[in-house]
């Protein structure tokens, strides 16, 4: 063989070997994209229910809140303020740590588990569903007044009220409270939450098992969190 046909062969030897070596490389960082997506997506749910958590909420939620107060200011998309126009629902189980102290934590979160597929069954495709952090969910409508959004929440507390949860041997019942409040009461999303959080505090003072809209919250004197139990 020739000097000249032994440098080409080993030239399409090491082109080869690049070659495989850029396919190597290419898998690896496929993998390493399709595991970091993987990791987010862990990062953004609630380990328990499936649920957004705080952090997956406010990357949705909140950025489309962002926008819909851009909206409100805006003169050149106020027509488009039926479309932005958000609402937030707070919603929490009645007397949780009695059924955990009585049940049994494994019952507990049973109980959280099938709130939050009852959640996710009967808000719409376009709402955010999240679970707040210990027996609290968070709802966001996107499009929905306070009226609207309240509707949809009574749907949900009427049938956790019917619920009887098969757990072990027992029959397992619970009831929820919410508090709902609208964008266009707000100019932040913290500020929307307060007024839901007020809300929420209305109905666990006013007995639990019901849903209070902030604007009726705002009619009824304080009551003090000290005299709200869980």
């Amino acid at each position: 063989m020739s000097e000249h046909a032994d440098c080409e062969k080993k030239i399409r030897e090491l082109e080869r070997k690049l070659d495989d070596a850029r396919r190597e490389n290419r898998q690896k960082l496929d993998d390493a994209k399709r595991k970091n997506k993987q990791l987010q997506k862990l990062a953004h749910r609630d380990e328990l229910t499936k649920l957004l958590n705080r952090r997956g909420f406010g990357n949705g939620f909140e950025r489309f809140l962002g926008e819909a107060f851009a909206s409100g200011r805006s003169s050149e998309r106020r027509s488009h303020a039926s479309k932005t126009v958000v609402s937030l629902a707070i919603i929490d189980v009645d007397h949780f740590k009695k059924l955990n102290d009585v049940y049994g934590h494994d019952a507990g979160d049973e109980a959280l588990k099938v709130l939050a597929k009852l959640l996710t069954k009967l808000v719409r495709h376009i709402d955010f569903v999240a679970r707040w952090g210990g027996e609290e969910f968070v709802v966001g409508f996107v499009g929905a007044n306070e009226e609207d959004a309240a509707r949809i929440v009574e749907k949900i507390r009427a049938a956790v009220e019917k619920l009887k949860i098969s757990y072990k041997r027992e029959k397992l019942c619970f009831t929820i409270s919410a508090g709902v409040a609208t964008s266009n009461r707000a100019r932040s999303f913290d500020e929307l939450l307060r007024k839901a959080d007020r809300a929420l505090l209305k109905a666990k003072g006013g007995g639990r098992n019901r849903v209070v809209r902030y604007s009726q919250a705002e009619q009824v004197p304080s009551i003090p969190k000290t005299a709200v139990a869980k």
